[in-house]
């Protein structure tokens, strides 16, 4: 069977190294090459001097590899063996130091005995050129760090035949390359250098590079015409950097000014994959240079002055525009040549040339008088004959401002704004060359017109003829003019004709007079509409709605007037008269009555009847009846005291009830003008009587007092009532008699009660609240306060206890106290703590009241 052998690699070469001789072994087929031929002896051969011929030639020579050995064997040809037909040499088992041979022998010839013809040889290896290629192949390479480049000599060394040992002793570093030392040690016969030189290129970091490539793209304000530009600069400056191999970009799509940059590397270098940024376009200006430039080619110069500057003056408006140069290519034939300059925000063509026209005047054949009739329209076009007329600035007039002309193209447009009868003279002149125009007259012939203004709606009352006055303006009857209406009724189905009588007529003398008659004969649905159109010659002037209108029936308001009448009204009977003027008089003045006829029907009892006739617009009953109020005697019901309670003022209406109040005039007399009352309101009805209502208004009542009150009619005094008036006037406290000090305060004694006793006019247990407390914060003198008591509820007294005390040891001290009535206070007094006893009068001692303050 066959053995494989593994062989190391040779790497470098140090001088002097020296080679060693291994053994090979041999193994084959023992009867290969026996002959078949019974008649013929074979030849016995012995691979001993086979195996001993290839090993003289192994030895002989150092090879770098075993393939080197191998090559070596197979391209023999003149070997001296006998009986030698083939020899195979192949790497065969684990020996780093032998190669397999398997020999085949000619026919004739046999191996002997214990022989195959299959062996093993030593071969001595020297790995110094294997050790140069492959530290060559490294140097070619580019590695991320100096680790790595540290592993890849080793693992590649390792690889090498024969190598026990590899070892990196020192290095050295030459700007982006490292020189390595490699000591190295072999296994057996293999030799190689000793140590071997290696140099390795470190990847170079281009993040920096491509960072300032990624910056200048915006640097310093840096615009671009087109994303084209500014693609082709990224893409031109990364590739400029060593190690850059390719770069590509794309645009954002919801961004347009946003890109994004895909960078790749050859194996020397690295750096990031992707960069993002951002770009601003310059405002490409070319389309408004190219909007200048056909504008002022179309007009025609009079001299090379004007174009320049127009050029100039044009151009220079254009915001990004920094400098102008014209220049006369051709002065004589206008041909002319224009350098433009831009700032950085902008672009445009370097240049622009052309040729422009120079002028010629305009000359004008004659128009004839010219017509506008309104009637056909409020405009006419008129063609303008003449010479050199293309592309010149004519201007056009009229000598009536309500007509307006403009002139395109060789026409002139004449509108007339005024509906009258009237001319104008319209004048064409070149601007440039004044004295080259033409004139002609145009007049203008109106058409009718309405002269009234109509309003939108018009109506009236079922059954009753309007008429309308229309008046026109220009209507001719000899132009055929014409003038109708037509109806539309909208809503509902049926006809106009149905509801209403329409007619238009035209006045006799006056021909621009017309008269629009309309009468609803028929109640119009809510929801129906009657549109009327006016047309003058088929032309709708106006439009309008006819209404029906509804009248307004004032049965109610007549019959009201009258009740007022009756109800607020008396009369004698030397008044009768009286009663038929008012009725008439108040009648005829309700909104909506044309006239009335007033008549008795009982003059005894005062009954009547009045007829009534309505203005337009108006209905109602035709005959109303009702009576007037005979005057009786007022009679009042015996009164009942009445109460005013001043403390509530707005209690302050009483009724007086009695018969026959109503129609008669009532006054107040008083006992006591301190009170005000008024009788308000008229007369009301409750339960089957009549009543007044009385009313206090003001009372300067200061105690409780007891009034009589007189009402009486003002045409017979005798008949009267009379009413008491209890007023309940506001509680207020008389100044009290209390003893003072030589300083006007109550005096009170350390730990002794003092009772005072005070008054309260008019107060009223069951309506009043009366209250004391000290106005003081601070500590108070005060020991105890007892609410005051009614000691007499005729009188109003109250009796008041207080108990003295020391303030922080501190003799006199003193407190303010106050004494309410319903919330309002009525009384303040200062008390003071004195140390002596009694109340005899003695010095500093005063018996007024002077300290005591009444609010």
């Amino acid at each position: 069977m066959k053995k494989t052998i593994t062989l190391l690699a040779a790497v470098g070469i140090v001088s002097g190294a020296s080679t060693s001789i291994v053994s090979c072994s041999f193994m084959g087929d023992k009867d290969k090459g026996k002959t078949t031929d019974p008649k013929t002896k074979d030849i016995e051969v012995s691979q001993v001097l086979l195996k001993k011929e290839v090993q003289d030639l192994l030895n002989n020579q150092i090879f770098n590899s075993k393939e080197d050995a191998i090559k070596v064997i197979e391209n023999k040809k003149d070997w001296d063996f006998k009986g030698l037909e083939t020899i195979k040499a192949s790497i065969y088992g684990s020996n780093k130091e032998s190669i397999n041979i398997k020999a085949k022998l000619k026919n004739g010839y046999v191996w002997m005995k214990a022989t195959s013809g299959e062996f093993s040889v030593s071969i001595g290896i020297d790995n110094t050129v294997k050790l140069k290629q492959i530290s060559e192949e490294i140097s070619k390479a580019y590695f991320d760090d100096i680790d790595s480049a540290k592993t890849n000599i080793i693992n590649k060394f390792e690889e090498v035949n024969g190598i026990k040992t590899v070892e990196i002793i020192e290095q050295t570093k030459m700007k982006s390359q490292f020189s390595f030392e490699v000591e190295l040690t072999y296994e057996g016969n293999i030799t190689g250098p000793k140590k071997q030189s290696v140099i390795i290129n470190l990847k170079n970091n281009l993040a920096t590079d491509v960072y300032a490539v990624n910056e200048s793209v915006s640097k310093n304000n840096k615009k671009y015409n087109n994303k084209l530009e500014a693609e082709r600069y990224i893409i031109s400056s990364l590739k400029a950097i060593n190690g850059v191999s390719n770069a590509s970009v794309s645009w954002d799509q919801y961004a347009p000014l946003r890109y994004t940059t895909k960078i790749s590397y050859d194996e020397s270098a690295y750096g990031p994959k992707t960069q993002e940024g951002s770009i601003v376009l310059r405002k490409n200006l070319a389309s408004s240079i190219n909007s200048i430039k056909n504008k002022l080619e179309a007009v025609e110069y009079k001299n090379s002055v004007d174009p320049k500057a127009n050029f100039i003056n044009e151009l220079d408006k254009l915001e990004g525009i920094d400098k102008v140069e014209f220049i006369w290519v051709n002065e004589d034939t206008y041909e002319y040549k224009i350098n433009l300059t831009y700032n950085n925000d902008y672009f445009g063509p370097s240049s622009i040339s052309g040729t422009l026209t120079k002028y010629k005047s305009a000359q004008f054949e004659e128009i004839q008088t010219q017509q506008i009739d309104m009637r056909l329209g409020s405009s006419i076009i008129v063609d303008v004959k003449g010479k050199n007329l293309e592309s010149k600035n004519l201007q056009a007039t009229s000598s009536d401002a309500s007509v307006k002309v403009s002139y395109s193209d060789q026409k002139l447009t004449i509108t007339s704004s005024k509906n009258d009868n009237f001319e104008t003279v319209i004048k064409l002149w070149d601007t440039q060359q004044s004295d080259e125009s033409v004139e002609f007259k145009t007049i203008v012939v109106p058409k009718p017109e309405l002269a009234t203004t109509i309003n939108s709606e018009y109506g009236w009352y079922l059954n009753r003829e309007k008429v309308e006055e229309i008046w026109t303006r220009n209507f001719d009857n000899n132009k055929n003019d014409n003038f109708e209406y037509v109806t539309q009724l909208t809503g509902i189905e049926g006809n106009v004709e149905d509801y209403i009588d329409i007619s238009l007529k035209h006045d006799g003398e006056d021909q621009q007079k017309f008269y629009f008659r309309y009468k609803f004969k028929k109640m119009l649905p809510v929801e129906a509409n009657i549109q009327i159109g006016l047309k003058i010659n088929n032309q709708v002037v106006a439009s309008f709605k006819l209404k029906l209108w509804d009248e307004t029936n004032i049965s109610t308001k007549i019959n009201s007037i009258l009740e007022e009448i009756k109800e607020k009204n008396v009369y004698k009977d030397q008044q009768i008269d009286e009663l038929k003027n008012k009725v008439i008089s108040e009648v005829n003045n309700i909104e909506g009555v044309n006239n009335s006829i007033f008549e008795w029907t009982n003059k005894d009892d005062f009954e009547y009847k009045i007829s009534i006739t309505y203005e337009v617009g108006y209905t109602g009953s035709f005959v109303y009846t009702n009576k007037g109020t005979k005057y009786l005697p007022a009679e009042f019901k015996e009164a009942s005291d009445i109460t005013y309670d001043m403390r509530k003022p707005e209690q302050n209406t009483y009724k007086v009830y009695g018969k026959n109040l109503k129609g008669k005039s009532f006054g107040i007399k008083m006992n006591n003008n301190d009170v005000q009352t008024e009788i308000i309101d008229g007369i009301g009805v409750e339960n089957d009587l009549e009543f007044l209502t009385i009313k206090v208004v003001s009372s300067k009542i200061i105690d409780n007092t007891r009034i009589k009150i007189n009402i009486y009619e003002i045409d017979d005094e005798s008949k009267e009532v009379e009413i008491y008036a209890n007023i309940e006037a506001f509680p207020y406290i008389p100044l009290p008699s209390w003893e003072m000090n030589k300083y006007n305060r109550l005096r009170l004694e350390i730990n002794q009660v003092r009772t005072l006793r005070f008054i309260v006019k008019n107060f009223n247990p069951e309506k009043d609240i009366l209250n004391v407390y000290q106005d003081d914060e601070k500590e108070t003198n005060i020991k105890t306060i007892q609410q005051p008591i009614l000691v007499n509820d005729k009188t109003g007294e109250f009796e008041l206890k207080l108990e003295g005390k020391a303030v922080n040891g501190y003799i006199p001290s003193w407190t303010v106290i106050s004494i309410d009535i319903n919330n309002k206070t009525k009384l303040k007094v200062v008390t003071q703590v004195s140390e002596k006893t009694g109340w005899g009068a003695g010095p500093g001692w005063t018996w007024n009241s002077e300290g005591i303050t009444l609010l």
